[in-house]
């Protein structure tokens, strides 16, 4: 049996060599595109490869990797970033995380999304951390 913390380290270095396969295959785009950075925050991770695995962990650390990659304007890459040090250990700030879920909902909702699964997994998240 693995223990959490060993699969929690497992899932990091499947997110590190995914992240790095993104990069090397060229699937990082050059361009800011709103709207496609919304689908993977609003539309909810299909399929059983590792990826889609991983990304259902959101917020955690992989799940945040991945998305992070993924993203291409520098507005969601910080409001992954926001959201981590707002979920962290030491900065916990549940109240905040949540601001950012309604943020996220309400851009789903300007683009057409009726919901976010991102923003209710942080919102998830900020309940245990009460």
């Amino acid at each position: 049996m693995i223990d959490d913390r060993r699969r929690g380290f497992l899932l990091l270095l499947v997110a590190v060599a995914v992240a790095a396969a993104c990069k090397s295959t060229g699937a990082a785009r050059s361009t800011e595109d709103e709207a496609a950075d919304l689908k993977q925050l609003c539309e909810p991770p299909q399929g059983d490869d590792s990826t889609s695995i991983l990304l259902r962990g959101f917020p955690g650390a992989a799940g945040s990797s991945i998305l992070s990659e993924r993203m291409t304007t520098s507005r969601w890459k910080k409001w992954l970033d926001d959201v981590d040090t707002k979920l962290s250990k030491r900065t916990s700030d549940p109240p905040g995380a949540r601001q950012k879920a309604d943020e996220l909902d309400a851009a789903g909702k300007s683009a057409g999304h009726s919901a976010c699964w991102a923003a209710a997994a942080v919102r998830q998240r900020a309940a245990v951390e009460r």
